[in-house]
């Protein structure tokens, strides 16, 4: 508990002071292209040709690029890539050749988006609340894999370090360490 804490600081303070101000090509559609990032798209829906929404795309800005990197000490920052299909932006990390995914299912409204979020939360096994985001606001669960899922104004952000091998996590760090301290940078930047 102490080390995932410990981290999360580290990056919200690391976010703080850089700001989460999306920028113009942080927040470019999902056929656009921006340094660091592929993007590709497939409309799903009719919501879905619009795009997804500016909180949805925070999740791979520069800022959460940054924050992953001092997250994990990268030499760089991380290269990503990007899909937006049936109202879901993801936005994968390769971490020194590992995926860490990050998802927002982009409902249109709190009463979808509550029923995505409890339909997760079913979905995923032995999910426990997360008391740190839970009394801020915003109901959270985290699985001992590695998964963590909150929702914010009907958008459900979804972390999934599973795919991380614990060689390339911080010493001493576990996946829900690292779930949690992610999770935290998208908050911080969602609430900036």
């Amino acid at each position: 508990m102490r080390n995932r804490r410990l981290l999360a600081v580290v990056i919200a303070v690391s976010l703080a002071a850089a700001g989460c101000a999306a920028t113009r090509s942080d927040t470019a559609t999902p056929a656009q292209s921006t340094p660091g990032t592929q993007r590709t798209s497939a409309a799903g829906t009719t919501g879905d040709l619009t795009g997804p929404s500016a909180p949805a795309q925070m999740i791979c800005s520069s800022e959460i690029r940054a924050a992953i990197k001092t997250a994990f000490a990268l030499p760089t920052a991380p290269r990503s890539t990007q899909t937006w299909s049936n109202r879901i932006f993801r936005c994968t990390y390769d971490v020194a050749g590992a995926p860490l995914a990050l998802s927002v299912k982009d409902s249109p409204d709190q009463r979808s988006g509550s029923a995505y979020f409890d339909a997760l939360r079913s979905q995923l096994s032995k999910g426990q609340p997360v008391q740190e985001f839970d009394s801020l606001g915003f109901p959270a669960f985290q699985t001992p894999d590695g998964k963590l899922a909150l929702i914010k104004d009907g958008k459900t952000l979804l972390v999934d370090t599973t795919g991380l091998p614990a060689a390339s996590l911080p010493a001493g760090f576990a996946r829900t360490d690292v779930a949690y301290a992610v999770a935290t940078a998208v908050v911080t930047c969602w609430t900036e």
